[in-house]
C-alpha cells in the first residue's frame, strides 16, 4: 500500500456507480410516548412487587 494515494484512481472516480444506501439513527432518542410507556411499565411493576410483598407478609 503506498503512501500517497493514486491521481489517476481519484481523477476517474464514478459517483454514479456508488450504491444508493439510506442512513438511520443506530440508538434514535425514545419518543414521549415511548418515555411514556416506560414510565408506567415501572409503576406498574413496583405496584405488583408492592402486593405481592403484601401478600406474602400475610400468609
Amino acid at each position: 500500500m503506498a503512501d500517497k494515494p493514486n491521481m489517476m484512481e481519484i481523477t476517474s472516480f464514478d459517483k454514479a456507480k456508488l450504491k444508493k444506501t439510506e442512513t438511520r439513527e443506530k440508538n434514535p432518542l425514545p419518543t414521549k410516548e415511548g418515555e411514556c410507556l416506560k414510565t408506567n411499565m415501572i409503576k406498574l411493576w413496583v405496584s405488583v412487587s408492592l402486593i405481592k410483598a403484601a401478600v406474602l407478609k400475610i400468609s
